[in-house]
């Protein structure tokens, strides 16, 4: 008895014949000619119920995706199980299933050249490049062009590095090269830039899972809006997608506020009360000083951020940053690979720039605590290391003002002296104060806690072991060791500058370049 093609004798002929996308010919002695159809008729089972075809039993066998009435007549009565087979085919549940890629190139699937995921300012400088090369790409992008600058920044909110720093391909340099732009300028900034070459970003358009198809051919990417297909992918999304609140905020009374630090907007929604800040880096530092400049009661948990001063010797510090190659500096140069998510010292771009001191907030009347430990009852209970983490803080002031000391010195440059006339310090430095070990927050009249601990990343939807130990991507300058999968707008992702403004366009050009070279490969 014959269940499958795969069961007839070695000496079995396969040939086509007749119409080769409809029907099958038993030969005389018993062998088949099989069409070249479409549907592989060597996946349907057969069976043949009379046993050998004798050397007279000659006949047309008809595809199963033949007509009813053809089948009926030709082969009523000799193969009943081959109708049985048909209608089972018909019906859709012996359908041959076609490869991702040959299904691509019938047009039943859409497909990308590569997909950007991100449209931030890293996102935008890859889109402009693979434009410029004329590699048909999509601009995936969850909220809006530039989003985080949107929804995760205080009204008041300036960039803390100068304009001369917001070098994307393409665009004017600013009229106030010294100046801070405001966050709403930015933002149209960005959608400038896009504009200007068409970028084609599709927003609302979150991706929620990336993988490789199988055999390696394509990249598969899940989003919120179904399933896209693409030969590369350049992963843009940054290192603050989440933020990071310890634990003890769940020990905090239920008639406390508590929002984080990309949540706040301005004092005026703020709770009536004080408020406490907790976290001293940029972000913490700076909204410290604007809600207690609007005239509230402010109390902040120190942590163990730097301290720069804005201008020191007649230049602002990223001026110097730059000159001095801090910028371009590699990990390979630091202590720890951890130091790559160190918090960013604390300084200010608005009202011009400007240093921001702890000491200089003693003294404006803010109350410096040590580290948040942990609550019970009402209660907040504080690491005895203010005066610690004040003193790194200078020391930190401290470091930079002699390492551009020597730079001026080495390079034999005519700067002005360090005084107050050329250099802002944020104030005197004083004694260090003695921090409380515990603050009940109804006694304080503590109303609002606003977390400023950081962010973090989350790649876990990316589905490659391409990983360390922090969950950040292993790479050589955003290249993968997996084709077609790359990575920009990280910290340190090659330099310091790779995950500032200043840095985007240069790793975008060396990644587009590398895609460019192997996309007809991938």
């Amino acid at each position: 008895m014959l269940r499958r093609t795969s069961d007839l004798p070695p000496n079995t002929r396969f040939v086509g014949a007749g119409r080769f996308d409809d029907h099958l010919r038993i030969r005389s002695g018993g062998g088949f000619k099989a069409s070249s159809c479409q549907n592989c008729c060597s996946s349907v089972g057969f069976r043949h119920e009379s046993g050998r075809s004798s050397q007279n039993d000659t006949g047309v066998l008809l595809h199963p995706r033949a007509s009813s009435r053809t089948l009926g007549t030709v082969m009523k009565g000799r193969f009943p199980e081959m109708v049985r087979t048909r209608r089972r085919v018909a019906s859709g549940r012996c359908q041959r299933r076609y490869s991702l890629r040959m299904r691509v190139k019938m047009g039943r699937i859409a497909k990308d050249d590569v997909i950007v995921i991100g449209a931030g300012q890293a996102g935008l400088c890859a889109s402009c490049f693979l434009s410029g090369h004329g590699i048909e790409h999509a601009v995936l992008e969850a909220g809006r062009i530039g989003e985080s600058w949107r929804s995760q920044r205080w009204d008041s909110f300036c960039l803390v590095t100068p304009n001369w720093t917001v070098t994307l391909p393409g665009m004017p340099p600013h009229s106030d090269s010294e100046g801070f732009m405001p966050r709403g300028e930015f933002i149209a900034f960005m959608e400038r830039f896009a504009g200007s070459f068409a970028a084609p970003v599709e927003t609302s358009t979150k991706v929620t899972a990336i993988r490789q198809c199988p055999r390696g051919a394509m990249f598969e990417v899940e989003t919120t809006s179904g399933l896209r297909y693409c030969d590369a992918l350049i992963i843009c999304c940054g290192m603050y997608q989440t933020v990071r609140r310890p634990a003890v905020f769940r020990h905090l009374p239920e008639d406390v506020d508590q929002i984080d630090v990309s949540s706040y907007r301005n004092p005026g929604e703020l709770a009536d009360g004080a408020v406490l800040v907790v976290g001293s880096g940029q972000s913490g530092a700076q909204v410290a000083e604007e809600v207690r400049n609007s005239g509230r009661e402010v109390w902040l948990c120190v942590g163990r951020a730097g301290r720069i001063p804005r201008r020191y010797r007649g230049k602002d510090l990223s001026r110097w940053q730059f000159d001095m190659g801090y910028l371009d500096r590699t990990p390979d140069q630091l202590e720890s690979p951890a130091h790559r998510f160190r918090g960013d010292p604390h300084v200010s771009g608005l009202d011009g720039g400007h240093t921001l001191n702890l000491h200089q907030f003693l003294r404006e009347g803010i109350r410096l605590l040590g580290s948040l430990e942990r609550a019970s009852d009402g209660t907040i209970y504080l690491a005895d290391n203010l005066e610690t983490n004040m003193r790194d803080a200078d020391a930190f002031a401290k470091a930079f003002c002699r390492s551009v000391d020597g730079y001026i010195r080495d390079k034999g440059i005519a700067a002005p002296p360090p005084d107050d006339d050329n250099s802002d310090f944020g104030g005197e430095l004083g004694d260090y104060p003695a921090t409380p070990r515990e603050v009940i927050l109804r006694e304080a009249g503590i109303r609002t806690v606003i977390w400023a601990t950081g962010f973090g990343f989350d790649f876990s939807w990316v589905g490659f072991p391409i990983f360390d130990e922090f969950g950040y991507p292993y790479t050589q300058r955003g290249v993968t060791e997996v084709d077609g999968l790359y990575f920009l707008g990280l910290n340190w992702l090659h330099t310091r500058k790779s995950g500032i403004i200043l840095g985007a366009a240069g790793d975008a050009r060396h990644v587009v370049e590398h895609l460019r070279r192997n996309l007809g490969s991938l």
